[in-house]
């Protein structure tokens, strides 16, 4: 049993994973009580394989003071590299870090660890009946937890979303349509696996690359690592579309069965993924599910992350805009608690409702790409294969450079200050930017000069 606070903003975060674990560092910067609730007993489990960690991402855990923590974790890759020389795109790399060393780096660092429950399962969430009544939300070992927000972090099949939606059905059955319940669907399934150090493999493997290699229906994202572990994971098509209800997930025993239908298949140069197989001590699967829900808050519940959209692994942004939505999230709550007097449930919803569209804009664009180049690199369709083949090295640029327009313009925490690097490489942007202008000035007044000399008046 806990005895909360009475005055105060006091907010509950249900799942413990990386979106939870960077709220939770926002909330303490911003020094706003909060408790987290993981129902796992490990919090660090080394489930899973390698996580994109892009500069809008790496950002706002530098802000929080994480990025640090992580550099025993990271792998930098060249990427950017073709257009950025130093790899480094507004002071941070895109690196490739395990999921278990992503939590590891949030977990110890966070200030007061006590505020972690693990082995918490949440079971049910009811508001109180009383006038600008608290949430309350009770777990499985009969504790019960109360505070003005509840926020949902607690993945796909989370319990947050699920009792959101049944407040909602409470108060007007059919809020929820049936089409937002289905929004969530499964083409692929991700077979994600950790090699023990394995130099014969990692000599021909550079660390600081990302090997793709495409097949039909399939692919793998291959990362090397500097303790000669390799980490894997392989996109597979599925026979067919699944509803976020119908699909079960792989016995270990179906994932070595499938396994057995790509031993043969080029990793790169010699190495064939049987060498990857024979030795990987890890392996887990996961279906990759796709989808963006319009309904995030309800009644004072914020859910975030993955428990309201899904992306495939491709293109590395889903974990990145997971923190940014935590990002957008600190800061509403940030501008709730420095008011005078604390807000009223009213007040709460409405301010939660708004923090929550800039991400859905910005998703509803990354939504689309990330289900297109998920299908081009596992060349579902001829033209599939032909824009792979011709036109991506074509246009590596222009995608570069939208992307990089994307990292400029993401989430930050605007209650703290911007790391001195990402500050540093803003000047050095802006005075790249001005050089440029000044170059094609000049340029242009020696063509004139040119023009007038050739052909005078």
């Amino acid at each position: 049993m806990e005895d909360p606070k009475t005055s105060g903003l006091r907010v509950i975060i249900i799942g413990g994973a990386i979106t939870g674990l960077t709220l939770a560092h926002c909330l303490d910067k911003a020094d706003i009580d909060y408790v987290v609730l993981e129902k796992h007993q490990d919090i660090r489990a080394n489930i899973g394989g390698s996580i994109g960690l892009q500069p809008n991402g790496l950002r706002i855990l530098d802000q929080v003071g994480v990025y640090d923590h992580l550099k025993k974790w990271r792998n930098d890759t060249d990427v950017m590299k073709p257009i950025l020389p130093d790899g480094f795109c507004l002071g941070y790399p895109m690196t490739m870090v395990r999921r278990a060393g992503v939590l590891d780096a949030l977990y110890t660092s966070l200030k007061d660890q006590s505020k972690i429950k693990l082995g918490a399962k949440v079971v049910s969430i009811n508001r109180s009946l009383a006038p600008d009544g608290r949430l309350r939300v009770d777990t499985e070992d009969g504790q019960h937890y109360t505070g003005d927000v509840v926020v949902g972090a607690d993945g796909v099949h989370g319990i947050a979303r699920a009792q959101m939606w049944r407040m909602m059905d409470q108060k007007k059955p059919g809020m929820i349509t049936d089409q937002e319940r289905e929004s969530m669907t499964v083409d692929y399934i991700g077979i994600f696996g950790i090699t023990e150090p394995i130099e014969s493999i990692t000599d021909s493997l550079n660390p600081t690359e990302m090997y793709v290699p495409s097949y039909p229906k399939a692919n793998w994202f291959v990362q090397a690592h500097v303790d000669n572990t390799v980490t894997w994971c392989l996109n597979l098509r599925l026979d067919k579309t699944y509803l976020l209800r119908e699909f079960h997930r792989w016995s270990p025993e179906q994932v070595s069965e499938k396994m057995k239908d790509f031993l043969e298949y080029d990793i790169w140069g010699s190495i064939k993924f049987r060498h990857l197989w024979e030795r990987t001590t890890t392996v887990s699967a996961a279906p990759l599910y796709e989808g963006l829900m319009t309904t995030w808050t309800f009644g004072g519940i914020a859910c975030i992350g993955d428990s309201v959209f899904k992306l495939t692994t491709v293109t590395g942004k889903g974990a990145n805009i997971s923190i940014e939505s935590a990002a957008a999230l600190a800061n509403t709550l940030h501008q709730l608690s420095v008011r005078e007097r604390k807000p009223s449930n009213a007040e709460i919803q409405a301010a939660l409702a708004e923090s929550v569209e800039g991400v859905q804009r910005k998703l509803r664009t990354v939504s689309a790409v990330s289900y297109r180049a998920t299908r081009v690199c596992t060349l579902e369709s001829v033209q599939e294969w032909f824009f792979f083949r011709y036109l991506c090295p074509m246009t590596w640029r222009i995608l570069f450079s939208v992307t990089f327009n994307e990292f400029r313009t993401a989430e930050t925490l605007s209650y703290l200050p911007l790391p001195h690097r990402a500050i540093r490489a803003a000047e050095r942007l802006g005075n790249a930017q001005r050089r440029k202008k000044m170059m094609i000035g000049l340029g242009a007044l020696i063509g004139l000069g040119v023009c007038y000399y050739c052909f005078p008046l």
